[in-house]
Order: C-alpha cells, then sequence, then structure tokens
C-alpha cells in the first residue's frame, strides 16, 4: 500500500515537471517569435550603416571635386545619375555612378536644394589696394561651397530646427524593420569638411597679398620721392654751378676794372686822387667777387657731395622696391595658388 502511494505520487510529481517545462519552452518561444525581427534587423544593420557611411563619403568626396552636393537620382530608376528634377521627392534615390560607387546600394537621398545648385563664384577676397585682376577668381570650388555653408549656418541660427544639409537612409531588412536614416547638418558637413580650418587659411593668404600689396605701394611712393629728391639735388647743384659762374665773372670784371684803373693811373689821364679812388673800389670789387667765388665754390662742393649721396639713396630704394615686387608678388601667387586649391591639402 505504501509503496503503491510512493510511486503515484513519484508519477504525479513528473507530470508537474513536465507541465513546468513546457510552460517555460513556450514562453522562451514567445519571446524569441517577437524578437526574432529586432535580431534579424540588427544583424542586418552593420552592412547598412557601411552603405551609409560609403555613400557619406563619396558625397564628401563629390563636393571636393565639384564644389556642390549632387541632385538625387528619381524614384524607381537604376541608371544612378542625378537628376535635378528628382530633389525635394522623398523617395529620391542616391545617385550611385555620379557619386562613382561601384554598385548600386539602393538607398534614399535627399539634399538641400541650395547645396546642389552649381552657384557662381562666391568666395571672392576684396581689397581696394589690390587689382581686381590679381585674386579674381571666375572657376567655383569646394571654397565657395564651404562659404555657402557658413552663410547658410548663420541663417538658420535662428531657427529650431535647423534643416539638414542631406540626408541618406536605408530600408531595414525584413518587413517589420525600422529604416535607418543619417542626418547630415549644415554645421556638421562643414566640419567635415574641415571649412573653417581652409576658408581660415585661404582669408589668411588673401590678407597676407593685401599687406605686400600695401607694401609695394608704399615702396613705389618711396622710390618717387628718392626720384623727386634727387632731381632736386640736381637742380641745386646746377644752380650751385651757375653761382659759381656767375662770381668767376664778376672776378673778371673786377680784374678788368682794376686793370683798367691801373692803366689810367699810368698813362695819367686821370687825377691822382681819382686814380686811388678807382683804385680802390676795384680792389674792393674785386676782393668781394673772390670771396663770392669762394663761398660759391664751397656752395658747390656741398651740392656736389648731397648730389651723390641722393645718388645712392635713389639706387637703395631702388633695391628695395625690387625686393619688395618680388615678395609682394610672391604673396599674390600664393593666395592664388590657396584660393585655385580649396579644400586641397
Amino acid at each position: 500500500m505504501t509503496d503503491r502511494l510512493a510511486m503515484r505520487r513519484q508519477g504525479g510529481w513528473s507530470l508537474l515537471e513536465a507541465a513546468t517545462l513546457l510552460a517555460v519552452a513556450g514562453l522562451f518561444g514567445v519571446m524569441l517569435w517577437n524578437l526574432l525581427p529586432v535580431l534579424r534587423q540588427a544583424g542586418g544593420a552593420p552592412a547598412q550603416q557601411a552603405a551609409l557611411e560609403q555613400a557619406r563619403q563619396a558625397l564628401t568626396g563629390f563636393v571636393q571635386s565639384h564644389g556642390r552636393l549632387p541632385w538625387p537620382a528619381p524614384p524607381g530608376s537604376n541608371d544612378g545619375l542625378e537628376n535635378a528634377a528628382a530633389a525635394g521627392g522623398a523617395q529620391a534615390l542616391l545617385p550611385w555612378k555620379t557619386l562613382g560607387l561601384a554598385a548600386d546600394p539602393r538607398l534614399g537621398y535627399q539634399v538641400r536644394g541650395a547645396l546642389a545648385s552649381p552657384a557662381a563664384v562666391s568666395f571672392t577676397p576684396a581689397n581696394p589696394a589690390l587689382p581686381a585682376t590679381e585674386l579674381a577668381r571666375t572657376q567655383r570650388n569646394d571654397l565657395d561651397f564651404c562659404a555657402d555653408l557658413v552663410r547658410l549656418q548663420r541663417a538658420d541660427g535662428a531657427a529650431a530646427t535647423p534643416p539638414h544639409a542631406f540626408a541618406v537612409s536605408a530600408q531595414g531588412d525584413g518587413q517589420d524593420a525600422a529604416p535607418l536614416r543619417q542626418e547630415t547638418g549644415v554645421g556638421e558637413l562643414a566640419a567635415q569638411l574641415h571649412c573653417p580650418a581652409y576658408l581660415a587659411r585661404a582669408a589668411g593668404a588673401a590678407h597676407s597679398a593685401f599687406a605686400a600689396q600695401d607694401l609695394r605701394a608704399i615702396a613705389a611712393l618711396y622710390a618717387t620721392y628718392s626720384e623727386r629728391h634727387y632731381d632736386i639735388r640736381v637742380a641745386e647743384r646746377d644752380y650751385a654751378d651757375y653761382q659759381v659762374s656767375m662770381a668767376q665773372l664778376t672776378v673778371m670784371l673786377a680784374t678788368y676794372q682794376m686793370a683798367h684803373a691801373a692803366a689810367m693811373i699810368a698813362g695819367m689821364t686821370i687825377g691822382t686822387a681819382s686814380a686811388v679812388i678807382s683804385m680802390g673800389k676795384s680792389t674792393a670789387v674785386l676782393a668781394a667777387a673772390g670771396y663770392s667765388l669762394k663761398s660759391a665754390s664751397d656752395t658747390r662742393d656741398e651740392k656736389d657731395k648731397a648730389l651723390d649721396r641722393a645718388m645712392v639713396f635713389r639706387a637703395a630704394t631702388h633695391v628695395y622696391q625690387a625686393r619688395v615686387e618680388d615678395y609682394a608678388r610672391n604673396e599674390i601667387d600664393n593666395a592664388q595658388l590657396v584660393l585655385g586649391r580649396g579644400l586641397q591639402p
């Protein structure tokens, strides 16, 4: 009796344990069934994320090559070419062939129209002292795109939800999987392209060119001043020569008068008193003329030295002007190179 009851109890506990196991198994089955879409999406997410990252890098490279973002490809198209008519479409596709991708990733793509339009040159440093042709830019590059980004970023600053620069999306793997979407803001794109650094480099090169142009203008003015200074010294030296010549003529006249007075005294053509007075006058005139000649000669010597210094000064200013011209030319050429190179290192 006791053995039979023990066997029944043993059989009852086995049924209870079996029921418990079945309940636990069913619970796990329901949980796995509910988690299956999530697990499927998680399994496909790395590949989708890689495709989105590849698309983002291709878009960045396109900007550096063309100075703008590409337009989307029309929904349902297979050619992978950009088309401006597809802009704004919710189902627009990534123009994979335009971007140079090897295969169609079937990604969605939206772009802000202002960043896809090939606008005119928008980054042109200007300075009134520099001729317009020196830093003239006629071909748009990625520097202009960066300038557009900065301008849009400032305009979007007051908006509560600024629009993105572009967005790339991928459908989830599975019917119930949520799509993946990467949005890149205007400021974020500017940071990815290192726009602040490259714009600062271009602005710095342009400012150096402006400073070199100012220095070139000062050197030219300095050279002009040296020319005028030299001309004045030449005129002063010529005037000193004229004064010497006049003093020499005065000495000759005084000498003639003195000789004439002596001849009259010797010939007794005039009285003794008159002869003495005439001789005294001639002697005084000759002495004054000699002093004038000495003074004029000394002045001419000073003017000769001043003229020599002016010649040295003029030559030095021309050498300085030539060096400044070379420096300014190098700075302007460097600015042109930097502006033309854009975002290239």
